[in-house]
């Protein structure tokens, strides 16, 4: 069927001969076959798809569910645009909303079949090896990479909602429509992957208001690239929050001291449905390949990871941007700190800290915000062998509106460092994340370094600045977040303006100026040239990396690294 459409596409002078052998061909189908071919096979001639099925609305003749597959020259695919495909989807909506009778028992899934991964740093979750129905030979078949769906009907909640979803959530969504059972989607997928009946409330109605579209128009076939604008940017995420469903998952992670010098990190699940998590090794492990969970409602799953001479570095993830990053020194000053960030199940959205120090020593720690909330930080001072808990909100678009990204430092050990982020899962209606929202902070990719690895550096402001940069110092110790009055050790000018971007700050030995007393204004300033003094590498020690105006004024609160 593609070349028989294909040549009536070159030539439609053959379409009598060809429409002539499809009727000999089909008059030799038994009824079943031919239902097959005529309901799954035949193309409407192209351009005529949205006037076919407005006649099968307006006549009574859709069934229970239709399916309607777009032509190429309207479904978006390279090298065809977006245009044709909108006008598609505006054409099928109004048929609809022309008869109320109909649209008042519809769902209309709008679903996209792929995306090539373009932009997405999320990957998918993977079935256990040997899950049955997952696997062919040695290759997992699904999940795949992330695309939209969008839900129009008179009972969808108009909001967005970050539940495990795929291809087959259609299905099961149907099965409970039609009472017709799939058979073949396995139990795995079943577990994990919703029906989208969390998408509707069937309760309530909602006015149908159909935005405006362009018409179709003609679009070239022949697989000429299109022009490219000079000046090319990357995509920016919109900024704003929208209404937000609540989840079914209440997840939590800790990390403690394990056996054979390792750590054992433990995630537990506490809500209504079955969860993916991953745990990535950021540091010092031989495999960087991620160790995945899959956690049935209601239980927890622990696992031994190493740490290279007591050193260690892992981050958890798990849906909707859950995050707990866990990295320090099993044998530094902070060996018996543990820190716990608990989110609330019910009633006001609020975070649970607790601070356990198994050490000797009292340990001073800070927490400090990345994102959503401009207050503190948070200073918290943990004697030998104690417990210190605090509550803190998040209720409140000063307080993240649910949504947290913390980090906690110890004043005492460079390298220690945990990070939570994600959001509050009460069951009560929430607002998505505002993430291309400007914050001013500075984020490193690790707290410790092995001799010899440059920092990887995050920085955001809410201002643009003419002219800004970063410093590196002897650490001086504490939470002090004034600029140090010793040399500048290492520098690095940023773009004027730019308020958001990650670059490489390097530590390890360079051609640069000598700096040893030298005022800060003028490292920038300097050019490198032949001739001029190389820096070794970093020395063992603690360190602090500052984000700086012109004047040499800090603009974000600093961070502290160790180099071993």
């Amino acid at each position: 069927f593609f070349r028989y459409y294909a040549d009536l596409e070159k030539d439609p002078g053959l379409e009598p001969a060809y429409a002539a052998a499809l009727k000999r061909g089909m008059d030799e189908l038994s009824a079943g076959q031919r239902a097959l071919v005529e309901q799954g096979l035949l193309r409407s001639r192209t351009g005529t798809l949205v006037e076919s099925f407005r006649t099968d609305v307006a006549t009574g003749r859709l069934p229970t569910v239709s399916w309607i597959v777009a032509p190429y020259v309207d479904c978006e695919h390279p090298v065809m645009g977006p245009r044709n495909g909108q006008a598609l989807v505006h054409g099928v909506l109004e048929a609809l909303a022309e008869h109320p009778d109909v649209w008042n028992k519809t769902v209309f899934i709008l679903n996209y079949d792929e995306n090539d991964g373009y932009f997405d740093h999320i990957p998918p979750p993977t079935p256990p090896p040997g899950t049955p129905g997952e696997y062919f030979g040695r290759h997992n078949v699904g999940l795949g990479a992330r695309t939209p769906a969008i839900i129009v009907s008179p009972w969808s909640k108009q909001a967005v909602c970050s539940e495990l979803f795929d291809h087959t959530s259609v299905l099961t969504f149907l099965e409970r429509v039609t009472g017709v059972a799939e058979p073949n989607i396995s139990p795995w997928r079943r577990q994990m992957c919703g029906d989208l009946s969390s998408l509707f409330d069937f309760g309530s109605r909602r006015t149908f208001v159909l935005p405006k579209a362009s018409p179709r128009a003609d679009q070239s076939m022949s697989g000429v690239a299109q022009p490219l604008p000079f000046v090319q940017r990357m995509p920016k995420q919109q900024t704003g929050s929208r209404a937000r469903v609540p989840l079914p998952y209440r997840l939590q992670a800790r990390c403690a001291a394990g056996a054979d010098g390792g750590v054992t990190l433990t995630i537990d699940n506490g809500g209504s449905a079955a969860v993916h998590c991953s745990v990535h090794p950021n540091a010092f492990a031989a495999d960087y390949t991620p160790t995945r969970f899959d956690i049935a409602a209601g239980t927890s799953v622990s696992h031994d990871f190493p740490a290279v001479n007591g050193h260690y570095d892992y981050t958890v993830y798990g849906p909707d941007g859950f995050q707990r990053r866990f990295a320090g020194d099993l044998g530094g000053p902070c060996a018996g700190l543990r820190v716990t960030a608990t989110a609330a199940n019910s009633g006001p959205r609020k975070l649970s800290w607790t601070f356990e120090n198994g050490g000797a020593q009292p340990v001073s720690v800070q927490v400090a915000a990345n994102a959503y909330r401009n207050d503190g930080p948070w200073i918290i001072d943990i004697a030998a062998g104690a417990t210190e808990r605090r509550d803190m909100p998040c209720d409140g678009d000063a307080a993240g509106a649910g949504w947290y990204d913390l980090s906690v430092s110890a004043s005492s050990d460079a390298g220690f460092r945990c990070r939570v982020r994600g959001f509050v899962e009460t069951g009560a209606p929430g607002k998505t994340a505002d993430d291309a929202a400007p914050f001013d902070r500075l984020l490193l990719d690790r707290s410790l370094y092995e001799p010899g690895r440059d920092l990887v550096v995050s920085y955001s402001l809410a201002q643009a600045v003419a002219g800004h940069r970063l410093a590196v110092y002897a650490d001086p110790g504490g939470f002090t977040g004034s600029v140090p009055t010793t040399p500048v050790l290492r520098g690095l000018a940023l773009g004027n303006g730019v308020t958001r971007d990650e670059v490489v700050l390097g530590v390890t030995e360079q051609d640069a100026p000598d700096t040893a007393g030298t005022p800060v204004a003028a490292v920038w300033q300097a050019a490198v040239v032949d001739a001029v003094p190389r820096l070794g590498p970093l020395p063992t020690g603690s360190y602090l990396v500052h984000h700086l105006d012109d004047a040499g004024r800090p603009l974000v609160r600093p961070v502290r690294f160790r180099v071993l």
